[in-house]
């Protein structure tokens, strides 16, 4: 199917969902270069979902995005995690619902008299196992589960006779269970295994079990076939595919289903049930106990594929679509039916340590982009962006974008456009990187960008020399081992992490596909592509095929590494430890051993080209001599490191995608394995259409079998380097290389003019609160001690520790339940006004008040109705003019709102717009004249704290004399916000993220003088959170 390389956002589907206000949303995003949308479903929707009416909306979203050439992709929950058709399929089945497997351990001896409680549910087990020489005994047990009965541990009073003789009555409740047992002479370890509902899960209040076939079948019916039965004509076409989201083996302390004993047994032959002791408590040295923990999670694996992915997959192939999304990884293999596999990773800021590689497999590019690699997948996304909040910059897109396209990413699905932030919504794992963000108004640059680095990518082939086999069957085996289990999975990802720092490229390959390798001359084959050098990583456990394929490859010659541990657990019928033991002349038992007590072991070499590191830091300074790398880098000072790269190979050039994740400048020199005659011309590609080609020279390294050139990057600086091969035709790229270069540094840390695009507001974010309660013909109140901050009243009242009366409610032989009693809450703040403005507008959101509502200004009632539709930040805000009612000095606001519900209430800040200043004296705020002059960034002493749109800075430079050529002006500070540069009020360019350099014509600057205009945006944190971020340490302050 033919999908484009653009920016597919997560379109939030949250509120009232109007069919103008759909088209206006699809129109921005197509002119800023978007090229499809996920509709997804989410908290805040005012429209039944999957009724007649969200069809109609879906249509119009169709119809539009035709217009435009977009894509459609459809999203198949509401909310999320994806398969319960949002309380559907346990509405209809509620024995579809997910069970919850939990377990007690205890030690007891010698006569004493024990008593376990355990909630109410179905006891699975319930055994005492004998301990001889501090080991259990597993064919000595006490069967305990007649020793199990039910109790009621609460106890209740209600007046509501069945007789006017009496009205006093005495019932329990809360009923579980307990185990009540005097143990015999000995010592005796007691296993209690047993099952209940899910409970508490978000949003649905329980889950679908997804290894049950029937529960995920009756979730394709209740969702995709609705959406076939209405759409169906579009799938294919302008409907490309359906993305499932974060769904998974439900698990408590272990992974479960109701299904998994029955299915345990059709596949080994053996009772789940009693091997559960063994499989949490047996030592990762145990045989029975690792073979044991394998098939159990294998089962868990296989059985979600068949039940959940296969289906899914099956049905969006019978309908032509794509089945695409992102859930926790289980095994890599898995990722064979998706036809986009994804992961969820990209939560930082520019700045950050970036999290290249993840532990976390669902957040590990390699693992997905591997996967797609092997098994043909067309392309792999990535949801990203999603909790990193309303500081979000195009700097901190384009900085993740980069490391996850360094890694294979080429499916970009940000989290989130939000169609409204009124109320609540805005913090629904924001931001929205959407008209919401005053930045909004230069994406189409990172759009192009984005599309043009994938596309050009994605036509090549990636050259990767080594592939890593995936431990994740020793995760398995010893999860029961956190110790270890952390271990070997923080072991393989730093291995990861050394070969990216190192510039080799790899491949994850799962065990299954091991088996599939090939010798050839020594080297190693997987579908006619070579590879130099396999890499296992720390194992406890190799699968019997996996094993014998690698024992080939080293019988033949070709380059095996292990590292740190070698297997010494048998999980299937072949000892896999014996026979590597043998084979190496090892024992893989002893190094087992030291591996988990992180005694230092030896770097070997086995046989033929196959070795043993010890000490995984050894393979830094091994990875050269094993492996050449088609890219070395050395660097000005000795110390330094960072920056990242991917080679790229096409027949008549090659690329090499280049990137510095750090916050810090880096020299370099690049190191290529070609010949100088074999290089026709090597350059930077412009990736936006306001970059051009740059040509880069290069020479002879000192050998002449390599050629080298230099590179300079500034803090989070990428670049696409195209090596044009010798044999292709000489072109004449339009560059600027021939005239000499200056540079300008923009003077920032000096004073500007300045001033503001929109109207500037003062955030009201504090209020005292005071509760009024009328009980009875009694009226009194309670007043917080310390101010709240909008939210829902419960979460204000808690955050105030305000004491409230109690309200009960209750049902015949039930226990009293506390709820929320009516009451009014009155918010109450106050500003300062210092000097007049044209106009004040008093500025709230439709849903930023909840419950009977009404507002006072220096005792002016304002209705509900008095307010109107109109846009300060957003399409829904309502406003006031308060114009006449404000008076020079103190203004008293006041918000009165009747409380009926625990998320009614003031839920976001209520802001006062004008012309004016904002200024902070002492702890009150005060509106006040607005400066023409500040300094750069400045905000709070320039008074525009609040403000989230763009700020022009404008001044007079005295230029120095250039000769013929060109200017670079450039800024050296950390901005990280889009600027845009005018001289003499003539546009140059924006920049959107570093480097921040401009080059002009030195025709430009014939005057002496000149203007500088610096267009600069913010972000809307200080708008909606009124805070900031600190640049270097990312500590969020209040304002």
């Amino acid at each position: 199917m033919n999908i484009n390389f653009k920016i597919k956002p997560f379109w939030f589907w949250n509120g009232k969902m109007e069919n103008d206000e759909i088209a206006d949303q699809i129109a921005q995003m197509h002119e800023k270069g978007i090229g499809g949308f996920f509709i997804h479903p989410r908290q805040g929707l005012e429209i039944p979902y999957l009724s007649h009416e969200w069809f109609e909306k879906v249509s119009v979203a169709i119809e539009c995005a035709k217009k435009y050439n977009m894509e459609v992709w459809l999203y198949d929950e509401y909310p999320y995690p994806s398969g319960i058709s949002a309380g559907e399929v346990v509405v209809q089945h509620p024995e579809y619902q997910a069970f919850i497997l939990d377990y007690k351990v205890f030690e007891a001896k010698d006569n004493e008299e024990i008593c376990i409680e355990i909630p109410m549910c179905e006891v699975l087990l319930a055994r005492a196992y004998r301990i001889r020489n501090n080991i259990i005994v597993w064919n000595e047990y006490i069967d305990l589960i007649d020793y199990i009965g039910v109790i009621y541990k609460e106890h209740i009073y209600q007046e509501s006779g069945l007789t006017f003789y009496n009205r006093k009555r005495y019932f329990v409740g809360d009923g579980a269970k307990a185990l009540k047992w005097k143990v015999p002479k000995g010592k005796w370890k007691i296993f209690l295994f047993y099952q209940y509902p899910l409970k508490n899960f978000k949003y649905f209040g329980t889950f679908i079990d997804p290894l049950n076939k029937d529960a995920v079948r009756l979730f394709i019916q209740t969702t995709h076939e609705k959406y076939k039965k209405y759409l169906g004509h579009e799938f294919g076409k302008t409907i490309k595919g359906i993305f499932t989201d974060e769904t998974a083996p439900v698990a408590g302390k272990l992974p479960w289903s109701k299904l998994l004993p029955k299915l345990f047994e059709q596949t080994y032959g053996e009772n789940l049930i009693e091997k559960l002791p063994q499989i949490i408590c047996t030592d990762i040295f145990d045989t029975a106990g690792s073979k044991i923990r394998y098939q159990f999670w294998k089962l868990v694996v296989d059985t979600f594929i068949e039940s959940y992915d296969k289906q899914i997959l099956e049905w969006c192939h019978q309908n032509n679509l794509l089945y695409v999304g992102e859930k926790p990884i289980l095994r890599s293999s898995q990722l064979a039916f998706m036809d986009i596999p994804g992961i969820d990773a990209g939560h930082q800021k520019a700045g950050d340590i970036p999290q290249v590689v993840s532990e976390n497999y669902r957040a590990n590019p390699k693992i997905a982009s591997s996967a797609a690699h092997f098994y043909k997948k067309e392309r792999v996304l990535c949801e990203c962006f999603h909790s990193i909040g309303w500081s979000m910059t195009m700097q901190d897109m384009k900085w993740i974008f980069d490391w996850l396209i360094l890694q294979g990413i080429d499916m970009f699905v940000p989290h989130a456009f939000y169609y409204s932030a009124d109320g609540l919504k805005k913090h629904d794992a924001p931001p929205s990187a959407f008209f919401q963000m005053p930045w909004w108004k230069h994406q189409k640059i990172l759009s192009e960008y984005v599309e043009n680095v994938t596309k050009m990518l994605k036509n090549c082939k990636r050259k990767v020399d080594v592939l890593i086999v995936d431990p994740i069957t020793s995760q398995w085996t010893c999860f029961n081992d956190k110790e270890v289990k952390e271990k070997i999975s923080m072991d393989f990802c730093r291995i990861q992490q050394i070969l990216l720092e190192e510039n080799v490229d790899y491949y994850v390959i799962d065990q299954s596909l091991v088996g599939s390798l090939e010798c050839r001359n020594q080297k190693i084959y997987y579908d006619n592509e070579k590879f130099e050098l396999l890499i296992i990583p720390p194992v406890t456990n190799l699968e019997k095929e996996a094993y014998m394929k690698i024992k080939d490859l080293i019988l033949k010659g070709c380059k095996v590494v292990f590292i740190g541990c070698l297997p010494f657990q048998t999980i299937e019928d072949f000892d896999v430890a014996k026979d590597i033991s043998n084979f190496l002349g090892v024992n893989s038992m002893d190094i087992a051993k030291a591996y988990k007590t992180g005694s230092k072991l030896n770097n070997t070499v086995f046989l033929n080209s196959c070795i043993f590191i010890g000490n995984i830091e050894d393979l830094v300074a091994k990875i050269d001599k094993i492996c050449k790398k088609p890219v070395s880098i050395s660097y000005e000072s000795s110390n330094d490191r960072g920056i990242l790269c991917a080679y790229f190979e096409d027949a008549e050039h090659d690329f090499l995608f280049m990137i510095n994740p750090t916050n810090e400048k880096k020299i370099c020199k690049v190191y290529l394995r070609y010949r100088p005659d074999e290089i026709n011309k090597i350059y930077s590609v412009p990736l936006t259409s306001q970059e051009l080609d740059k040509e880069i020279n290069f020479e002879n390294s000192l050998d002449k079998k390599q050629i080298t050139f230099s590179m300079n990057f500034e803090p989070f600086q990428s670049y696409l380097i195209k090596l044009e091969k010798s044999f292709v035709k000489k072109n004449d790229h339009k560059n600027d290389v021939e005239k000499r270069v200056f540079e300008y540094k923009i003077p920032l840390a000096t004073v500007w003019e300045f001033s503001i695009e929109s109207l500037n507001p003062l955030r009201l974010g504090r209020w005292n609160l005071k509760l009024i309660f009328n009980n009875e013909n009694e009226q009194y109140s309670i007043s917080s001690k310390i101010p709240v901050t909008p939210k829902p009243i419960i979460d204000q009242i808690e955050e105030a520790k305000i004491p409230i009366p109690l309200k009960t409610k209750s049902f015949f032989g039930c226990p009293k339940e506390i709820t929320l009693p009516s009451f009014e809450a009155i918010y109450t703040t106050s500003f300062f006004i210092d000097a007049a403005s044209q106009k004040f507008w008093l500025v709230i959101e439709d849903e930023g008040i909840k419950g009977e509502w009404v507002v006072l200004l220096n005792n002016h009632t304002i209705l509900p109705r008095d307010f109107v539709l109109k846009r300060f930040y957003s399409h829904t805000n309502l406003a006031y003019d308060i114009s006449n009612l404000i008076k020079l000095g103190e203004n008293q606001l006041c918000v009165c709102v009747k409380i009926s519900r625990s998320f009614d209430g003031l839920l976001t800040p209520i802001y006062i717009f004008s012309t004016a200043g904002v200024f902070k004296v002492d702890d009150s705020w005060h509106i006040d004249k607005l400066p023409t002059q500040g300094c750069f960034g400045k905000d709070l002493e320039n008074g525009i704290p609040f403000y989230a749109g763009f700020i022009k800075y404008e001044k007079e430079v005295q230029m120095p004399s250039f000769e013929n050529g060109f200017v670079e002006f450039f800024i050296e500070d950390n901005i990280n916000q889009c600027v845009s540069l005018y001289i003499n009020d003539e546009f140059i360019g924006t920049r959107c993220w570093q480097p921040y350099r401009w080059k002009v014509d030195s025709d430009l600057l014939s005057s002496k003088k000149v203007k500088l205009t610096l267009e600069v945006s913010t972000s809307s944190l200080q708008l909606f959170e009124g805070e900031v971020i600190e640049p270097i340490t990312h500590k969020i302050k209040t304002i």
